[in-house]
């Protein structure tokens, strides 16, 4: 039980890193031979455990880049508005300088 524990490690770490969704389902599609039924995983606690764990973490990690997207689109349009400003400013300058 503790290799099919260990090799689910591996399987939800590699699906982690390659931004897979976790899901019971999934976890059987990427095992290819070791996990039959999603209830292969499910039903045994320790290996539900390893699974909510990896799902939990996805899901962090998936909130913190949303809110650094969102952060980044905040902070790119403060900047464009800012050069927008500048070039009125540069434009507004250079109309009133005489040729």
């Amino acid at each position: 039980m503790t290799d099919r524990v260990d090799e689910l490690g591996r399987i939800l770490k590699r699906m982690l890193t390659e931004n897979q969704p976790i899901t019971a389902r999934a976890v059987v599609g990427s095992s290819e031979v070791l996990f039959h039924h999603a209830s292969d995983v499910t039903r045994h606690p320790r290996r539900q455990k390893l699974l909510k764990e990896f799902a939990a973490r996805q899901t962090l990690i998936l909130e913190a880049i949303e809110s650094s997207s969102r952060k980044s689109k905040s902070a790119l349009e403060k900047a464009l508005a800012r050069k927008q400003q500048q070039i009125d400013e540069l434009i507004a300058q250079r109309d009133r300088t005489p040729s």
